[in-house]
């Protein structure tokens, strides 16, 4: 937790339209570290990708929401957050804290 220094923003989706589509958003700060780095990782539908970033936060986030490095006062995501595609939680051995990761 404390190697998570940097700011990143995040839009979660408030709702959905007939299509699907988010209708509107919540944007937040949190602390996370950002990594531009390739990883084959699986989505939550059993198909296999490759990751264009990996970012370690501080707090859960979900499929679908929109990650930017950096902060942002826009009320949605801007053409350059991406997309979070995959998100990992895992419990450390004594069960005091967990490691975030989502797969952009």
């Amino acid at each position: 937790m404390r190697n998570l220094t940097q700011t990143v923003t995040r839009w979660a989706p408030t709702g959905t339209d007939a299509a699907g589509d988010p209708i509107g958003y919540t944007r937040t700060e949190i602390l996370g570290r950002w990594e531009e780095s390739q990883q084959l990782f699986t989505r939550s539908d059993g198909t296999e990708a490759v990751s264009r970033a990996i970012v370690y936060l501080a707090s859960d986030v979900a499929v679908g929401d929109f990650l930017l490095q950096g902060s942002s006062v826009s009320a949605s995501p801007p053409s350059t957050a991406w997309r979070v595609e995959a998100f990992r939680k895992v419990e450390n051995l004594r069960g005091t804290d967990s490691e975030r990761r989502a797969m952009l």
